[in-house]
Formats: structure tokens, C-alpha cells, sequence
């Protein structure tokens, strides 16, 4: 199984990674960390994904309803679900969920069955220190190309 986590230097462009991963490799399941910063600035990948219906793919987005990584500005996401957009553009599965557990039971049955499948994690805006990514972009580059081989 793949994930692929937000890449903090190309907001918004998480999801398209990962579609074109599962595309790419259909044998192997493919688990997409977004947030909802993140997916609210390529809104066009739900449908996009939907309409390719990857059977190996989950997309979970952990919302928190503020841009944390520019300042903590409010999203739209507490006033337009996310789960519902998903929904709407087609993915097979949609749940939203809280707690640790349940993402993982979310996850795991998703995994189950053919989707795409989208689980909303809703989660609280607190944030706890964090070192800055160590890497350069072409360090990241790299380091992502070497793992897919």
C-alpha cells in the first residue's frame, strides 16, 4: 500500500498525485493524507476521481477547518462538507468520522471494496510544534521517485 501525505510547496495537488499513482499501479491500494485546505484548492480532483473510479483508492481528508499551514484562516469546510462533495461527484463510498479508531475501521473497509472512497476526518485546529520540512523540493522529488521503485 501507497500514501501519499499534503506536500506543503504545491498546496491543493495531493489527491491528483495519488489518483495518477493508482492509476498507474491498479494492484496496489493507494491511501491519500489530504487536508481540507488542501483539497478546497483543487476542488476539481473529487469529480475527476470519481469518473476514473479507481477501485484501490482512499482519499482521507483530515479537516480542520482553517489554512494551518498560512496562519489558521478559516476554511469554508464548517460551512460546506466536505463528505458531501464527495458524495456528490460520485465517489462509491463517503463517511465522516472522529475519533482514531474509527478512521482506522473507515479505512480498512474501505480497503474491502472497490471505490474510490472518501473519509472526513473532522479534527479540532490546535497544532503542536513541528520542525520545518528539512527537505528541498528536488529532495522530495527524489525521495518520492526512489520509493516508487
Amino acid at each position: 500500500m501507497r500514501t501519499c501525505t499534503g506536500w506543503k510547496r504545491s498546496i491543493g495537488i495531493t489527491m491528483a498525485v495519488g489518483l495518477g499513482l493508482t492509476l498507474a499501479r491498479e494492484e496496489t491500494a493507494t491511501v491519500v493524507f489530504d487536508g481540507d485546505g488542501n483539497l478546497l484548492m483543487n476542488l476539481g480532483i473529487l469529480p475527476l476521481a470519481a469518473a476514473q473510479a479507481p477501485r484501490r483508492l482512499v482519499h482521507v481528508v483530515f479537516d480542520n477547518e482553517v489554512y494551518g499551514s498560512t496562519g489558521n484562516q478559516p476554511t469554508v469546510s464548517g460551512e460546506v462538507r466536505l463528505d458531501r462533495l464527495a458524495a456528490a461527484a460520485g465517489y462509491r463510498s463517503v463517511a465522516a468520522v472522529t475519533g482514531a479508531a474509527d478512521v482506522t475501521e473507515a479505512v480498512r473497509g474501505a480497503l474491502a471494496t472497490d471505490g474510490p472512497h472518501f473519509v472526513l476526518v473532522k479534527v479540532t485546529p490546535e497544532q503542536t510544534e513541528a520542525p520545518r520540512i528539512p527537505y528541498t523540493p528536488n529532495e522530495l522529488r527524489d525521495r518520492f521517485r526512489a520509493s516508487l521503485s
